[in-house]
């Protein structure tokens, strides 16, 4: 960045022990000089593994914090702390410690920050000056919080800057290959995903049937049809979680900004 402006980090984490360390050396080369990382009581190490790196990495100030929180909470957590010690000028992004980023992920957000402007937010990262990261809280979601948050700042007027970049993103894996040295959960399947969380089938299915509840709540499909429709597995025993979810999302609260398109359809300006 500029001497008058810097970019400040912020992360959530849990059991990444085996990609913190890569992930930060990666993401390194933005030349920020602050990570505030919230993690979820991670029991693999990585709490302490980040300790370690922050011994060793003297140009990275680390804030660690011991929280357990979904990822979007932790991510407002992580923020309003690293909010705390910005200037109005001051760029903030998140990053994920369970990805290893590539040189043009790198080099489109050195990009992005130069042409960034008070009025603008970059659905990568969401990006944004510290002034505008104020204005719209991260929700308490599992899953689809990114949209949420995205949908929102749109809502308020702010402009996406990345827009048609984002657009290119949602075509499964034609930028995921260029800008990620590891998959991370990118293109991962809900099964799949909770299942690294409990092997215990009773939590497992509570586990499923709460992602599932915080993408409709993040998301905010206009039918039980759309939400549904959008995974290939179709028997009883999902249906019965499906339906689980639908309600429970109903009565936890969905954030829909706009009457006829969901969230990501909002923000995208098509009906899929």
């Amino acid at each position: 960045m500029t001497r008058d402006k810097k970019l400040i980090l912020y992360a959530t984490t849990f059991n990444n022990a085996s990609t913190v360390r890569a992930s930060l050396d990666s993401v390194s080369r933005l030349g920020a000089q602050e990570i505030y990382i919230v993690d979820n009581y991670s029991s693999d190490g990585t709490f302490e593994e980040l300790l370690k790196y922050g011994e060793r990495n003297k140009n990275l100030r680390i804030v660690l914090l011991k929280i357990r929180s979904t990822r979007g909470w932790g991510r407002h957590v992580a923020l309003e702390h690293a909010l705390r010690h910005a200037k109005e000028n001051d760029l903030l992004m998140y990053v994920d410690l369970d990805t290893i980023y590539r040189n043009p992920y790198i080099k489109e957000i050195r990009r992005l920050a130069k042409i960034l402007r008070g009025n603008q937010v970059c659905y990568l990262g969401h990006l944004a000056y510290a002034k505008t990261q104020r204005k719209a809280q991260w929700k308490d979601l599992n899953q689809c919080e990114d949209w949420e948050r995205i949908s929102h700042f749109k809502r308020l007027g702010f402009v996406l800057v990345d827009l048609e970049l984002t657009k290119i993103g949602m075509s499964r894996n034609k930028l995921d290959n260029k800008w990620f040295e590891n998959s991370s959960s990118a293109g991962e399947t809900v099964y799949r995903r909770e299942s690294r969380y409990t092997k215990n089938k009773v939590r497992f299915a509570i586990r499923l049937v709460n992602y599932l509840a915080d993408e409709q709540r993040g998301l905010a499909y206009k039918s039980f049809s759309d939400f549904y429709g959008q995974y290939k597995r179709k028997n009883p025993a999902y249906l019965v979680v499906f339906i689980a979810a639908f309600v429970l999302a109903r009565l936890k609260g969905v954030y829909e900004y706009d009457k006829r398109l969901n969230n990501k359809e909002y923000v995208l300006g098509t009906r899929r």
